[in-house]
């Protein structure tokens, strides 16, 4: 039996984060968060990159809920980072937090992607 497609999977763009301006959430590419079939994902805002673990899935009410570790850089300087996050999915719309470790907890806001522009870089 085939396996559904989690409603997670997909380009999100990251169009608001906590602490951070436009300017520099969008430095090097537009931000983002991916997952895709697998269960696997990446993100980058700024110049911190990631990628996570297996998210798992829950749902509450009527959100769904994506939960995930993550391993990754400071690109700007090579600091090696890692944490956890999640997100809800709510009407369409991605919220979140990326928690790294021993550092900040930043809340987002992400819009489905509808054609893949993660890999455009930024002047």
């Amino acid at each position: 039996m085939a396996k559904s497609k989690s409603p997670f999977t997909g380009s999100w763009h990251i169009v608001s984060m906590s602490g951070w301006e436009d300017e520099a959430l969008n430095k090097e590419v537009q931000a983002f968060i991916e997952f895709d079939e697998e269960g696997l994902g990446k993100f980058q805002f700024g110049y911190v990159r990631g990628v996570t673990d297996h998210y798992r899935t829950k749902k509450r009410d009527r959100m769904r809920i994506a939960q995930f570790s993550w391993d990754g850089e400071d690109g700007a300087d090579g600091t090696p980072l890692d944490g956890i996050g999640w997100v809800i999915l709510e009407g369409g719309e991605l919220t979140g937090t990326i928690c790294i470790h021993l550092g900040d907890d930043l809340e987002f806001v992400a819009k489905k992607v509808t054609e893949k522009k993660t890999a455009t870089k930024r002047k």
